[in-house]
């Protein structure tokens, strides 16, 4: 218990430091806003092949899922080299870690719309030894 109460008063600091600085504008550099919609393009293609256009929606949320993640792990490094700017950029690093990341659960998200896919609908039971 005394390591969980140690990591929350660490992002405490760091909330309380955030929280006394002016506002953190997050954003991707050129180079990785292009890489971002060329990820999730490819993938959305990939996926309406193999499934059927009700994956979209699936793809599109982890698009968005990446970029919080994306800010998450900025706002980490900050306690790492303690500086805050007020335009911060997602590092190289932290941008791959996320794409591997979202890579995994796309194809968790796949798997899980195929087995849903293919549920058949089962009638309620009408006696109560079926229903057993």
């Amino acid at each position: 218990m005394c390591i969980l109460k140690s990591l929350g008063n660490e992002f405490f600091s760091l909330y309380q430091t955030l929280q006394a600085n002016p506002d953190v504008h997050f954003s991707l550099t050129p180079s990785q806003q292009l890489q971002f919609n060329q990820f999730f393009e490819k993938m959305q293609t990939l996926y309406v092949n193999i499934q059927e256009e009700e994956i979209i929606s699936s793809v599109r949320r982890l698009g968005l899922i990446a970029y919080r993640i994306m800010m998450i792990f900025s706002a980490l490094r900050i306690m790492e080299d303690g500086s805050i700017e007020q335009n911060l950029y997602c590092t190289d690093t932290d941008f791959q870690n996320t794409l591997d990341m979202i890579t995994i659960l796309v194809k968790h998200s796949s798997y899980v719309y195929s087995q849903i896919a293919q549920e058949t609908y089962k009638p309620k039971p009408k006696h109560k030894k079926e229903q057993f």
